[in-house]
């Protein structure tokens, strides 16, 4: 059967369990969460610590309040900012009241935007009371609103609206409050109680004569903790020393502080050996310092949480202590002997196998401030720790070591084991032991006082590995890969007689990674779809149901078995303890041990139940304790909140939603949001995951992820509210928050700026009917006017026609000298091309002639040649013919030549020509002709010309000659 019925004796056991805890108590090193001074902005020291409502821790520090969320750290100061000593918050009003050098006062949430503000009290003080130097304590009395200051000097109470002094007449070293009543004691060891106006002595004789520094309340009485003289108690008006074991820890480690919680814990730090948590109702006793995980060792300040966890305030650095947890350290945290594989206990010695060998712890209940120093037995990788009768049997990498106590020797007889893996007595066989190795199976056996190896097993040959024996002798031997084997053994002829393989031909689900725990005597197979077990028939494997329903289909699942009937099983991101209640119904924890899961070597997990109150748990970083009968107190049922809403656009403004009253206005030039939630939890580094979804804008939840902050951007207008659900990996619940805010339209759409639009339409509509009147009456005006104007149109028309008429004339006249200029132009090149062919023909006909004669003529032709000749050469030079080329060409271009002889008067006719001729466009080849002279004398003359008109060599002339118009 899976479970066993709850009988009477473990009845008893449970009943006995706080008894024998205050019987044996266990060395306890509980886990520490180090805050190095690194992480924020606040100084090394911290002097107080609190905590309000939602979950953020407050510390006062040497650089002021530092402020701390689970996820960022703030910083804020007192008005001095000098370091802050004392804290207190006031959960009804949700202020937190500071104590600093010289002032004290209060933060409260700002009432738009929720931010911290600093009020100061101490402003109030008169003259006479001050200096009254450091506030170290601030105290609280149940059912009443004042708030008591304590300083070196005075106590401050503040009623909500004044403050009022109480001096004292010596210096005062601690204070507290105990059945409603303040104490404090003073240096010179007075114990006075603060009644009505003033002081009054609490003692009947003189008090402790070493320093008091803090008091607490033990059973509704004053408990005085000194720095070196340990504990004592006022009982009617007498201090008692209260013994308790921790009195020589006390003494000679100079206690500094101390604190209480509600559920009977007591924390004292000292200056030189950190701190020693002692409830006094059920006799345990935690140490945690330097060695178990501490920054340092200087304890300047420590609070209680509302979850039992010890937040203490080092000389360097805030560490968080996790007294509320049944899992911690064997070893403390700055020894290490190596990755822990496996433990047992036989008698008055812990044998711990790690990664590098076998170690014995030789008394492990002794409670010390000190973690343990092993003794090193054995060097290697211990795989395995079992008993054979009254012998223990060490499976390392190297061989099988067997001994007793401290001593220990390799496996004797005439065959070597090497590597092994594990070993068990064969209880079917007496006598017997089989060791699996790296090479196979082989069988010992007890020779007298010693076990003997008598060599291999044969008729198997696969892989080695941890396996077990059922309850009728069978050997089950499971293969990562491919199924499980369950072998029958023949001592005599030292084989297995029968080897038979299941897998999933035998209804396994799968091959890999299959798993064998014996319940019972009986094996159960773990599998990657739930648990198995072997059929009547013998040959199947069917589900084993009632293991499923009580545990869930889990995914190759570890399974070990305590001896009061609970079974622990082991996946990669849980642990699940199944157990019975009282009334016999099977009960399924898998929160209060899952820490642990993530810290073990899979496939090596080894939990070994010391009794039915203590567990040895192996580790990647070593060992734990685990508690059993420890009782969790339950969480402070921190939620999720929106840490910060900063709205973005050309500034940056900052909300803390959760402090904030009302639904928050979101301005549209601000309407770039980024969302920051928090669900507070300081116990694990596991990140907590987040999921968002706003309404009117997302159509599902995001998906879930480490991060805590969400963003939009360019939100329109109107109201939204926006969900954020986080799920703690620690507790494995879920919690959602909400925020409703709304973003303003802009300004033009605003309901005034509507107001404004609709007074300016009914404007604009009377201005229209203002405007409708006033046209009508200026047309009816204007129809009288327009005939008159139509007649004076008319009239202007018939001028305008008259003028445009005119204006046709002088056009067509204007054509028409356009006209003439240009034939006369056209005249005028024509006349001078007849002039050039005429010239060239007369010339042509001269030439001839002057070759007539040359041939032998008579007289009488000669003279008529020569006759000829002159009647040419008067043609040629006609002076009638270059008055009309002149008038012509003046007609033509505008007066050219007298403009040029203006310029020019020096220049001959024969220049003159030259130069129209140049304007005209006439080459130097159609000017010869005209001249009745050659190309070579043409050029000539164009030199002579620009001498005359003083043209230098860069200047062409026919440039400047055509550029005068």
């Amino acid at each position: 059967m899976p479970f066993k019925t709850l009988s009477a004796l473990r009845l008893a056991t449970a009943a006995l369990i706080i008894l024998l805890r205050s019987l044996t108590a266990a060395a306890s090193y509980p886990p520490v969460r180090n805050y190095s001074s690194d992480l924020h902005e606040g100084g090394t020291q911290t002097w107080a610590i609190a905590r309000d409502s939602g979950g953020r821790m407050f510390f006062g520090n040497k650089n002021g309040l530092l402020i701390f969320d689970s996820r960022k750290w703030y910083v804020t100061g007192v008005d001095n900012n000098s370091t802050v000593r004392a804290l207190s918050i006031d959960e009804n009003t949700g202020r937190m009241y500071a104590g600093a050098s010289e002032e004290f006062g209060y933060f409260a949430p700002d009432s738009i935007t929720g931010t911290l503000t600093y009020t100061n009290l101490s402003d109030a003080i008169k003259p006479r009371h001050r200096p009254f130097k450091e506030i170290w304590r601030i105290l609280r009395i149940e059912g009443s609103q004042s708030v008591w200051f304590q300083s070196d000097t005075h106590i401050f109470c503040y009623n909500g609206n004044s403050v009022s002094a109480f001096p004292a007449d010596d210096r005062i070293t601690a204070s507290g409050v105990v059945d409603n009543r303040i104490y404090i004691a003073t240096a010179h060891g007075q114990i006075l109680e603060l009644r009505g106006d003033g002081f009054h002595s609490a003692l009947k004789v003189p008090g402790p004569r070493a320093r008091v520094c803090a008091i607490l309340s033990h059973s509704k009485r004053p408990m005085l903790v000194t720095d070196y003289d340990g504990l004592y108690i006022i009982e009617n008006g007498v201090a008692q020393r209260f013994t308790t074991d921790i009195d020589g820890f006390l003494k000679q480690s100079q206690v500094f502080c101390a604190a209480q919680s509600p559920d009977g814990d007591y924390a004292f730090g000292t200056v030189t050996k950190g701190v020693v948590i002692k409830n006094f109702r059920d006799n345990t006793t935690a140490y945690a310092n330097n060695a178990t995980g501490m920054q340092n060792n200087t304890v300047l300040s420590a609070f209680f949480d509302s979850e039992g966890n010890l937040w203490v305030g080092l000389d360097n650095g805030i560490d968080l202590i996790n007294v509320n947890t049944p899992i911690y350290t064997l070893l403390g945290a700055t020894r290490s002997y190596g990755a822990g594989y496996m433990s047992l206990r036989v008698g008055n010695i812990l044998y711990l196998g790690t990664n590098q060998g076998l170690y014995a712890l030789d008394n492990p209940d002794h409670v010390s401030p000190d973690p343990p120093v092993l003794r090193p037995l054995l060097r290697g990788q211990v795989w395995d720790i079992t008993t054979l009768g009254n012998d223990v049997a060490v499976c390392s990498d190297a061989t099988v070591s067997i001994g007793k106590g401290l001593s220990f020797n390799s496996l004797g007889g005439a065959h070597e084991t090497g590597g092994s893996w594990a070993a068990i007595e064969l209880h079917r066989h007496p006598g017997y032991a089989l060791v699996s190795t790296y090479d196979g199976f082989h069988l010992l056996k007890r020779e007298g006082a010693s076990w003997v190896n008598l060599g291999p097993v044969a008729g198997y040959n696969d892989i080695g590995g941890h396996f077990v024996e059922d309850r009728y002798g069978s050997i089950w031997i499971p293969h990562w890969l491919k199924g499980v084997y369950r072998l029958e053994i023949d001592i005599e002829h030292r084989r297995f007689k029968s080897s038979k393989f299941f897998n999933t031909d035998n209804g396994f689900p799968s091959n890999k990674n299959i798993g064998v725990t014996l319940i019972d005597g009986s094996p159960l197979f773990t599998t990657e779809n739930g648990f198995y077990r072997l059929a009547a028939n013998g040959t199947d494997m069917v589900p084993d149901k009632r293991m499923n329903a009580i545990l869930g289909t889990q995914f190759s699942p570890r399974l070990h078995m305590a001896p009061n009937g609970d079974i622990w099983s082991v996946v990669t991101s849980s642990i699940s303890v199944s157990s019975r209640n009282i009334d016999g119904a099977p009960t399924l924890d898998s929160v209060t041990y899952s820490p642990m899961a993530g810290r073990l070597i899979a496939g090596f997990d080894n939990f070994n139940f010391i009794s039915d109150s203590r567990l040895i748990v192996s580790m990647q970083d070593g060992f734990y304790d685990v508690d059993l009968s420890r009782r969790i107190l339950p969480d402070a049922g921190f939620g999720v909140y929106f840490s910060s809403m900063q709205l973005k656009g050309d500034t940056t403004l900052t909300y803390v939603p959760h402090a904030c009253k009302g639904v928050i206005e979101v301005p549209y030039g601000l309407n770039s949001i980024l969302f920051e939630a928090v669900a507070p939890e300081y116990r694990t580094s596991q990140a907590v995951l987040y999921s968002f979804r706003l309404d009117n804008y997302d159509s599902d939840w995001s998906p879930w992820s480490a991060s805590n902050a969400k963003e939009y951007t360019r939100l329109r207008e109107g109201s939204y509210t926006m969900h954020v659900r986080a799920v703690n990996p620690y507790t494995r619940t879920t919690h959602e928050q909400t925020l409703q805010f709304s973003v303003m339209p802009p300004w033009f759409r605003t309901s005034t700026a509507k107001t404004i639009y609709t007074i300016l339409s009914l404007i604009l509509l009377y201005l229209c009917y203002i405007a409708v009147r006033t046209i009508s009456m200026r047309a009816s005006r204007k129809v009288a006017r327009r005939k008159q104007l139509e007649l004076d149109t008319l009239s202007h028309n018939a001028k305008q026609e008259s003028l445009r008429k005119d204006f046709e004339i002088a056009e067509l006249k204007g054509r028409q000298l356009e006209q003439d200029v240009k034939h006369k132009t056209e005249e005028l090149s024509n006349i001078t091309m007849n002039v050039v062919r005429k010239n060239e023909i007369l010339l042509d006909i001269s030439n001839r002639l002057e070759n007539l004669e040359n041939a032998e003529l008579t007289s009488d032709v000669r003279r008529q040649v020569s006759r000829i000749k002159s009647i040419i050469r008067d043609n040629i030079s006609h002076d009638d013919d270059w008055r009309t080329f002149i008038h012509n060409f003046d007609a033509a271009y505008e007066d050219y030549t007298k403009k040029l002889l203006a310029l020019h008067p020096t220049l001959t006719p024969t220049e003159l020509r030259v130069c129209c001729y140049i304007k005209m466009g006439l080459s130097s080849k159609d000017i010869a002709p005209l001249f009745n002279i050659s190309y070579r004398s043409v050029e000539m003359t164009r030199y002579r010309l620009r001498k005359k008109l003083n043209l230098r060599r860069e200047n062409s002339l026919t440039e400047y000659l055509t550029s005068i118009s």
